[in-house]
């Protein structure tokens, strides 16, 4: 398993991100919340998580959902983008998908966090591609 190092501050009594095993990629976080709060059906809200980090050079972290969290409840976190250079709190905006409220609680896992490399394409303008087996076939193309 490959680490690195990465900078937490902790604001407004808030939670590290935490690895629930020693396998997993993402670490989960945690709802910073002063009150509960409640998220109808088709209604989104910006939770806090109550922590901004210090990423190394060359490193972006990534909100993604927890899978559990959509399928027990229909709620989804919107998939974010925490660039280098942001240093200030990070959150996630919830999506209740589902048919009934969801309760967020202080404290409540509603996402997960992934620190990883990544790198800039270098646009090489050409006039065709290299052929593959798939070729132009988009959508459905590899079958149900």
């Amino acid at each position: 398993m490959n680490k690195v190092a990465v900078k937490y501050k902790i604001l407004k009594e808030g939670h590290l991100p935490e690895y629930k095993h020693v396998t997993d990629a993402c670490a989960d976080c945690r709802a910073n919340l002063s009150e509960t709060v409640v998220i109808r059906p088709g209604e989104r809200m910006t939770i806090p998580l109550g922590f901004a980090m210090g990423l190394p050079e060359g490193y972006r972290a990534v909100i993604h959902p927890r899978s559990g969290l959509a399928r027990k409840n229909g709620v989804m976190a919107v998939t974010g983008i925490i660039d280098q250079d942001f240093i200030g709190e990070v959150g996630t905006t919830l999506i209740n998908f589902g048919t009934e409220d969801f309760i967020v609680n202080e404290g409540d896992r509603i996402c997960q966090i992934c620190v990883e490399p990544y790198y800039h394409a270098e646009a090489v303008l050409v006039e065709n591609l290299d052929a593959t087996e798939r070729g132009e076939n988009g959508w459905g193309s590899s079958g149900v």
